[in-house]
């Protein structure tokens, strides 16, 4: 073989091994990014959980953890309660802290999540979400909703600019 052949081969393979590189550190980037935004998913749904016997300090305590999950304003579409509104953090702690003292028992837990990236910074997802537990008089609840939500990231991770609940579910 050649002096000349030998150095294009090298340089071949190495062009080769450094495309396989970059593909599949792009390829990890990705799913990184889905696991993180996935992750903001898991914190909403310990943001609503609320367990038998919670204390109001407690309930209150949660409720402003809504600046780590939610962006300012955030739009809330409910569709079968008819409710269509871009809501401050201020307005979402309060509606979080009044909301948990109608409740005994509560719990949310999401299946199903597809994650999209349409640009950089920003996630649309859908998921199915299933609500349950007790009202303060008893009363259990049980309602699925397919839902559609935006996030956007910031310098402190992902935050949920969009929630909209398309349809309820049925058994």
């Amino acid at each position: 073989m050649k002096p000349s052949a030998d150095r294009n081969n090298k340089r071949l393979i190495a062009g080769a091994v450094l495309a396989v590189l970059v593909l599949s550190s792009a390829y990890c980037f990705a799913h990184i990014e889905e696991w993180r935004v996935k992750g903001r998913f898991k914190a909403l749904a310990e943001w609503v959980d609320k367990e038998p016997g919670e204390q109001p300090m407690e309930s209150l305590l949660k409720a402003a953890a809504a600046r780590k999950i939610f962006a300012d304003p955030c739009e809330f579409e409910l569709e079968s309660y008819k409710v269509s509104a871009k809501v401050s953090l201020q307005e979402i702690i309060g509606y979080a802290a009044k909301g948990r003292e109608l409740f005994s028992e509560l719990t949310l837990k999401f299946y199903d999540v597809t994650v999209v990236f349409p640009e950089k910074g920003d996630a649309e997802v859908t998921a199915t979400a299933r609500l349950t537990g007790k009202k303060a008089g008893g009363e259990a609840i049980n309602e699925t909703h397919e839902i559609e939500c935006s996030l956007s990231k910031t310098g402190d991770g992902w935050r949920f600019t969009k929630i909209k609940a398309v349809e309820v579910l049925k058994k």
